[in-house]
């Protein structure tokens, strides 16, 4: 290159900067624009008792809102979550399988400024092993670009997928394991304590240490490490559950039992509810797993004039 020619090229460099900063921020701009409009609800959901050998179909299907003024092709699909560079919460792991999550149309067609739904299904193959579970699938919403348009948008809502618990079941699928995924401790008084058990499970070859702890109801504006079940309420108190050990080494293949007792104070009594906690194993190697405990209390009834006793006539049995 001559020194004319480079010196008209080191001159010609800030306007190729201005222009690719240009485009760079067009692009960036349509992106934006496209993001802005479509949505999906729902953006993520924990699904709870799954059962295993059929197929399950969501209550709530999945809707696509399109708030362009153009018609959109949206494609929907099921991925671990790893695939689409997501992180799954604590206590859950990719799905075994994405083809196990299917839909009733695979791509939809979005009126503009409408909406389209699609129904969701999941079906778990019918053994033992995958009850118990916790997983997490990630939905890929794809819309396919229009006529003139050189961008697409895709939507990646998360759903947490709990199978049913089952405390019968034989070894679960995976490394390390708890079962049952839910112990219930119905029907106790408060101030009498209940006691319960989980089983921890080592799959692997090697010995492998665990610690347990208690999660009861965060801190004000903390965020719970796991989310609670619909229609429950914290347990107000860590305190009110003991473990038998909170620090224990499991053999490889064995099954390892571990102990709970569950003392609600009294004059805590429940009424017209349950309460939950979740008991968190952390492995020393891999990543760590969760039982959920429910507890309900008795309702304690107070008696009133109108339910004492009338006296009887007459004494003795049989007496008139």
């Amino acid at each position: 290159m001559t020194g004319r020619a480079s010196r008209t090229l080191r001159g010609l460099l800030p306007a190729i900067r201005l222009c690719l900063c240009f485009l760079l921020l067009t692009l960036l701009a349509a992106s934006s624009v496209l993001a802005a409009g479509m949505r999906v609800q729902p953006g993520g959901v924990l699904l709870q008792n799954v059962p295993v050998g059929q197929s399950h179909r969501l209550r709530m299907p999945l809707t696509v809102f399109n708030d362009d003024d153009e018609p959109h092709a949206v494609a929907v699909s099921a991925h671990r979550p790893s695939e689409v560079n997501s992180k799954c919460p604590v206590g859950y792991e990719d799905i075994p399988e994405p083809g196990w999550v299917s839909f009733s149309e695979d791509t939809v067609e979005v009126p503009a400024n409408g909406t389209a739904s699609v129904g969701m299904f999941i079906e778990v193959p019918g053994e033992d092993r995958w009850k118990n579970q916790h997983w997490s699938v990630t939905i890929a919403v794809r819309s396919r670009p229009g006529e003139g348009q050189a961008l697409s948008l895709a939507l990646y809502p998360r759903f947490e997928i709990e199978s049913v618990a089952d405390s019968e079941a034989g070894p679960p699928a995976g490394q390390c394991s708890v079962v049952p995924s839910v112990v219930d401790v119905a029907g106790i008084r408060a101030g009498s304590p209940a006691a319960a058990s989980l089983v921890l499970w080592n799959r692997t070859e090697a010995a492998q240490r665990c610690t347990l702890r208690v999660l009861a109801k965060p801190q004000e504006k903390q965020r719970p490490v796991v989310a609670l079940s619909d229609g429950m309420s914290w347990m107000p108190d860590a305190s009110w559950v003991a473990l038998s050990a909170a620090d224990v080494t499991l053999e490889p293949g064995e099954p390892t039992r571990v102990g709970l007792e569950v003392a609600v104070p009294a004059g805590k009594e429940n009424s017209g509810g349950a309460w939950e906690a979740v008991v968190l194993v952390e492995f020393e190697k891999g990543p760590a797993r969760f039982c959920r405990l429910r507890v309900r209390t008795l309702r304690e009834e107070t008696p009133s004039s109108t339910d004492a006793p009338r006296e009887r006539r007459g004494a003795g049995t049989g007496g008139g």
